[in-house]
């Protein structure tokens, strides 16, 4: 029984180098090698008019990416012209909506970041709400992070007019709370 075992040991062991060889070497038992597929092509050299062609093709690309991301891009120039309707007419609104008019040129240029345009989400979406403090706070906090975007062509100037113009309204011409917990008067 020793004696078997210490065969078929020897038999593994001896097969053993038949086995770990690899496909270069001679010897080798295994699947066939891959066959190498043939394109029926020769091989041709890469000039500059197949890159010019690829180029194009991937500009083409990039502009109907664009395109589809427009709606997006411009719901914010929508929004922001909603609100400079609250304001009472005059030079300061057509100024506010001239500023968002370029505003929306460079977001077509794609000039301003895309952290800007979240950002400025943010307080878009709080003037909507008729939340000018919070959207003062969010507006703070876009010209402090993005302070290169918010210089392009002056339109963070007019998202700041148009805040302090809604604030200055909001403050003056809306009837406030209701105070219908009542009031904490104390005399």
């Amino acid at each position: 029984m020793k004696l078997t075992q210490l065969l078929t040991k020897r038999i593994v062991c001896l097969n053993k180098h038949t086995w770990d060889r690899r496909v270069w070497e001679k010897g080798y038992y295994g699947p066939p090698l891959p066959i190498v597929k043939r394109t029926g092509r020769a091989p041709q050299v890469v000039t500059d008019d197949d890159v010019n062609e690829v180029r194009g093709a991937l500009m083409r690309e990039w502009n109907v990416m664009q395109w589809l991301a427009n709606p997006y891009l411009n719901a914010l120039v929508v929004f922001l012209n909603k609100a400079t309707l609250l304001l009472q007419p005059g030079p300061t609104r057509e100024g506010i909506q001239l500023r968002f008019t370029q505003f929306g040129d460079l977001v077509q240029a794609c000039q301003i970041s895309e952290a800007c345009l979240k950002k400025l989400n943010f307080v878009v979406d709080a003037i909507d709400r008729h939340v000018y403090d919070e959207a003062w706070q969010f507006f703070e906090q876009m010209v402090a992070s993005f302070h290169n975007d918010c210089t392009i062509g002056g339109w963070a100037h007019g998202v700041r007019l148009l805040l302090q113009e809604l604030r200055k309204h909001s403050s003056s011409h809306a009837p406030g709370r209701s105070h219908s917990a009542g009031t904490r008067l104390t005399h």
